[in-house]
């Protein structure tokens, strides 16, 4: 028998302003998204063997993993597919995350354990979203503050439409970039969080009033209003602290097009390089994707559609070995 796991991507959608008890905290929304994923192929072996895409980063997680936990049993670990790096997408913490879950699965461990999948991995506490996304999957609101070496605080979740005619889909574009810090992302949305916190704005209110009863009723469009509402929020707060997010000429023309096109909200992940716009159902995605393949086309990079992934990593056991499989 061997492991196939799936761990989903994690798209900040923005920070917010909370007041809870009479406190304020600071939170992050994000969404799990069912593509970019890492695809992971794994079995217990007699000696480590890590082959396939961003395997040196998958290597540096399970060494920290076993050191933690004293484990005994190694892994043979096939990488069929990664999220791309710097995409703002959680591609280095959903990697830790899925070696998390194979030395779980391998060691006779409970993958569900989520002290045990994250205690390990040396994730800040902005990567609490990494965490959430990957054990709940869904639109989240989690605690941006607390330490992310235990269970993250969910303030909210809900699961968005993933009907093919219906589903609130995201189109993703994932230009082709140079090589950056393994920090790049992680340092992004501390930013994000420490602008977010010399704030004095009502983002709170705009998640708790707007954009999760839009999900209840299922209206995307007030949804999309209050998203850019947000973006808008967090880009002030970023100002302030002589931080740009001004949008480049290029990223310009596709936000019109997504626009133009039907989105609902479009706009650039928080923490990395990736744009996004959020529209209603497969054949609005079709369309947007074909427009913007006039001015972005393959040599720029990857372009993608998707939709939440609402029950983060997934696990399924199979028959055979990695060597020889059985259908």
């Amino acid at each position: 028998m061997f492991y196939d796991i799936i761990v989903p991507s994690c798209l900040p959608l923005g920070a917010v302003n909370l007041n809870r008890d009479g406190a304020r905290h600071i939170a992050m929304l994000c969404v799990a998204l069912q593509h970019p994923s890492i695809r992971v192929e794994a079995q217990p072996n007699k000696q480590f063997l890590v082959t396939g895409g961003r395997s040196d980063v998958a290597a540096s997680y399970l060494e920290r993993i076993y050191k933690k936990h004293a484990l005994t049993t190694p892994a043979e670990i096939e990488i069929e597919q990664a999220i791309p790096a710097y995409m703002g997408l959680g591609s280095r913490a959903q990697m830790g995350l899925g070696m998390a879950t194979i030395a779980a699965l391998v060691n006779g461990r409970d993958r569900t354990d989520v002290e045990f999948i994250a205690s390990a991995l040396g994730l800040e506490p902005t990567q609490n979203i990494n965490i959430a996304a990957s054990m709940q999957g869904g639109l989240l609101l989690v605690d941006a503050e607390q330490t992310a070496n235990q269970a993250p605080l969910v303030y909210q979740r809900a699961e968005l439409d993933s009907d093919e005619k219906s589903a609130w889909g995201f189109v993703l574009v994932l230009p082709r970039v140079a090589e950056h810090p393994k920090t790049f992302e992680v340092d992004r949305l501390a930013a994000l969080v420490h602008a977010q916190g010399t704030s004095t704005d009502d983002s709170g209110h705009i998640v708790e009033k707007t954009l999760y009863p839009a999900v209840a009723q299922d209206n995307i469009e007030t949804f999309g209003h209050g998203l850019m509402e947000l973006q808008r929020a967090n880009a002030n707060a970023l100002s302030a602290m002589n931080i740009d997010t001004s949008a480049s000429l290029e990223e310009q023309k596709i936000f019109d097009i997504m626009r133009n096109e039907g989105a609902v909200a479009w706009g650039k992940s928080p923490s990395g390089f990736g744009l996004y716009a959020l529209t209603r159902g497969a054949r609005s995605t079709i369309e947007m994707r074909k427009a913007l393949r006039t001015i972005f086309d393959y040599d720029h990079g990857d372009m993608l559609a998707t939709i939440s992934q609402n029950a983060g990593i997934r696990v399924i056991e199979k028959k055979g070995t990695l060597q020889k499989r059985i259908s």
